[in-house]
């Protein structure tokens, strides 16, 4: 590895980790998708009975992927188990 390399080979020398004084910083200037763009942290405990809003009611569901990738949907629970041909498709 080059003297300024990140990593460091493993104790037992198997691959290599990050060296213990390298850390990583993220920064997203776009929204995420699914739930997470739902979610806010600025919402206090107990929010929820508040807050009557449609959208609010399919936190934490099962969601799909629209196909023109515009968001996604949530999968109503009586839907059935979602199979890996359903996804592939």
């Amino acid at each position: 590895l080059a003297p300024t390399s990140i990593f460091e080979p493993n104790a037992n020398r198997q691959g290599y980790k990050l060296k213990d004084d390298v850390k990583f910083h993220l920064y997203i200037n776009t929204s995420p998708c699914g739930d997470a763009r739902i979610f806010s942290p600025h919402e206090a405990i107990g929010d929820e009975a508040m807050d009557k809003h449609p959208n609010r009611n399919s936190r934490g569901q099962l969601r799909t992927k629209i196909e023109s990738g515009e968001g996604t949907i949530p999968v109503k629970s009586s839907a059935g188990i979602q199979t890996w041909d359903g996804v592939l498709q």
